[in-house]
């Protein structure tokens, strides 16, 4: 998001989009863990405890596995496909309307495989609650 902003200025759906492939044309469908990967050794190495909000494909999956180990746990988080146009379309940063989200998942399921981390992921959450439950 920060390489958006840097850009363009502004985060929409379509320039995540362009920026993505731009970074994946370079360092493959790995891109974002290789980007990400001293800032994550740095914190690593000084014995932190890391969340990271995003693995979208089987490479960095195991680009992270690899370099970290069992250290290394996946959490996927899934939401009823009706629920999840709810929230994308109220959220307060970059809403999304029902033809984004069909096209962003489309786009992240078969350009970049983004259902392998969520098919080997360590532990799965329905995230089927409201937010004060």
């Amino acid at each position: 998001l920060e390489e958006v902003k840097k850009r363009y200025g502004i985060l929409t759906p379509e320039y995540e989009r362009i920026v993505k492939e731009d970074m994946r044309a370079l360092h493959w469908s790995a891109a974002i863990a290789h980007i990400a990967m001293p800032i994550l050794e740095q914190y690593f190495n000084e014995n932190y405890t890391v969340l990271i909000d995003w693995v979208y494909s089987f490479s960095e999956y195991s680009l992270l596995k690899e370099r970290f180990g069992e250290s290394f746990v996946t959490l996927a988080v899934h939401a009823p496909k009706h629920l999840r146009y709810e929230r994308l379309a109220t959220r307060d940063h970059r809403p999304l309307n029902r033809e984004q989200v069909d096209t962003r998942d489309y786009t992240e399921i078969m350009y970049i495989e983004k259902w392998w981390p969520i098919a080997i992921a360590d532990w799965h959450i329905i995230n089927n609650w409201t937010r004060e439950k």
